[in-house]
């Protein structure tokens, strides 16, 4: 036993503190620091309505228009 817990737990323990001290330090140095963005943020999304159409080849083939 180590601080009163039993020896499998207490390293479960310190493996999860290990594991979130390391996410905290590569978090502060990489997005805080080096100012550097996550994956998803440089990539733009485009936003359209329910049901809007998207762009075709030749306009004149596909759905017609219903506004």
């Amino acid at each position: 036993m180590v601080l009163g817990m039993p020896t499998e737990m207490f390293l479960v323990f310190v493996a999860t503190v290990v594991a979130g001290s390391l996410g905290a330090i590569h978090f502060v140095i990489f997005h805080v620091i080096l100012g550097r963005p996550y994956g998803d943020e440089e990539v733009t999304l485009e936003r359209r309505r329910a049901g809007e159409r998207t762009a075709v080849a030749h306009p004149e083939e596909g759905a017609s228009d219903r506004d």
